[in-house]
């Protein structure tokens, strides 16, 4: 097993809904010995975080703190302020997939190549793709994320680098491949909860980044008012990746 391998195991036991469960777990060992009011503790802690943590509102609030001010503005592609667009790979790599015939991306890595895409098309600037093969299978995500840019989406690409294992790696390799196109200033696509991280890695190089998040976190319709304390699938997501984010955020930039 990888270290990344390893290191995605951990987070699954104690972010959402893996340390709530098993804290279900180590309540029900505890019902029935002299410990039984800690069991009952964690019991209720543990229901009352899954609830939460599947709520608009909550998944929303964690999220806040991780976005940038604001989207990226129509002006920031016309003033010519950029060298390049760097688009980084997602965390979830769909494997083994039957109908491609081998690894491709999944949903968030498709949702960070739509907009680095648009982008392109809106800006005419040089689209750089970084993502490496973290779990060891051969396959760097370099190599998928500039076949999908350029077979699917129809947007050229003029490099990349696929020995990046993490975000540090990342702005590390990007900013080799940016010496060589002569510029150090770039649109930095990834998700909005990723974009703190990524944004202080990228600069601890040297570069000058100009946020240019995607999937936002972002109250609508549907999750607004009482609507945010209905529990939903896609809110838990949010809530996991963004504590993963605060987590990393305080070990290793403490």
């Amino acid at each position: 097993m990888t270290d990344i391998a390893l290191s995605r195991l951990i987070e699954m036991l104690i972010l959402p809904p893996g340390g709530p469960l098993l804290l279900i777990l180590l309540a029900a060992l505890l019902w029935r010995g002299r410990f039984k009011a800690w069991g009952r503790g964690l019991l209720l802690t543990a229901v009352l975080s899954l609830y939460l943590l599947s709520t608009p509102w909550l998944a929303h609030l964690l999220a806040q703190g991780l976005q940038p001010a604001a989207p990226l503005a129509e002006t920031q592609l016309q003033a010519d302020v950029a060298d390049a667009i760097v688009v980084l790979a997602g965390p979830d790599a769909y494997l083994d997939a039957p109908e491609y015939g081998g690894d491709t991306a999944g949903p968030q890595m498709l949702t960070r190549l739509r907009y680095a895409a648009h982008l392109q098309r809106q800006s005419g600037l040089p689209l750089v793709v970084v993502g490496g093969d973290g779990l060891g299978r051969g396959v760097p995500a370099a190599v998928y994320m500039r076949q999908i840019l350029t077979e699917e989406f129809g947007v050229p690409v003029v490099g990349g680098d696929g020995r990046s294992r993490h975000t540090f790696d990342n702005a590390r390799y990007a900013r080799e491949v940016l010496t060589e196109l002569n510029g150090d200033t770039v649109l930095l696509v990834t998700h909005g909860w990723h974009m703190r991280r990524a944004q202080a890695a990228f600069e601890a190089e040297g570069l000058t980044v100009i946020p240019a998040a995607t999937a936002w976190a972002h109250e609508d319709q549907l999750s607004a008012g009482v609507y945010g304390l209905i529990p939903r699938p896609w809110a838990m997501d949010v809530s996991y990746w963004a504590l993963r984010e605060w987590l990393v955020l305080v070990v290793v930039f403490r």
